[in-house]
């Protein structure tokens, strides 16, 4: 081989020498440099993200839902309103023999006293048996409603549904229900139930469950 055609190749090789020595200094260099700022990651969203969810994935918890605004005053409080088959000496008379008013405390039961009549927040009313005038008086306002009624349901029967006050006792049947509101403790709201009633001496047994209006009037 001729000097001239060795000297050209050990100079091509001297060059691809220094070429592969650049490349060795400059590739690791560049794979350690940051991610230009404001470029996209390539790394997938977490799934409750890319739907828009909390950061906090499903350990993510929401707020309790509030609570009932009424408090329960008593429950399924059991009274007897004694009818002394509207009569008084034996005799049909018009009076009330019996009524019942509610309070925190629950069912309060009065009997006639000689005098004067007493109007409660329910009252036995007797008139001539013989032409079913006699009737039950619920004082403020009432509803009938069917069912076991939390204080919500009982409220929006009184504020939607309401009844004429007076129920005539011949209509009066075991299982029947009534919510009542506004009687002489403000405060209170009462579902009443019927769990009994005699046709022949007008004494009927009650189950009353009582809730405290809050205090703000709101329901």
């Amino acid at each position: 081989m001729s000097d001239r055609r060795w000297k050209a190749l050990s100079a091509l090789a001297t060059t691809v020498s220094a070429i592969v020595a650049v490349v060795a200094w400059v590739w690791p260099r560049s794979a350690d440099q940051p991610t230009a700022q404001g470029s996209t990651s390539l790394t997938a969203p977490p799934a409750a993200l890319a739907k828009g969810g909390s950061s906090a994935g499903h350990n993510a918890t929401s707020p309790p839902a509030p609570g009932s605004s009424y408090t329960v005053s008593y429950q399924a409080a059991s009274f007897t309103l004694p009818g002394a088959s509207c009569q008084m000496d034996g005799e049909n008379v018009s009076y009330n023999p019996a009524g019942a008013d509610f309070s925190a405390a629950g069912p309060k039961v009065w009997t006639y006293l000689p005098g004067g009549e007493v109007w409660g927040d329910i009252t036995l009313a007797c008139f001539n048996p013989l032409d079913n005038t006699s009737y039950l008086d619920f004082a403020g306002q009432v509803a009938a409603i069917t069912g076991t009624p939390d204080a919500a349901a009982c409220n929006a029967a009184v504020s939607r549904n309401p009844i004429q006050p007076n129920v005539r006792f011949v209509d009066l049947h075991v299982g029947d229900g009534f919510c009542q509101s506004g009687g002489s403790d403000k405060t209170q709201l009462t579902y009443l139930k019927l769990d009994s009633v005699n046709k022949s001496t007008y004494t009927t047994v009650w189950s009353a469950t009582g809730w405290i209006v809050p205090a703000n009037g709101s329901r």
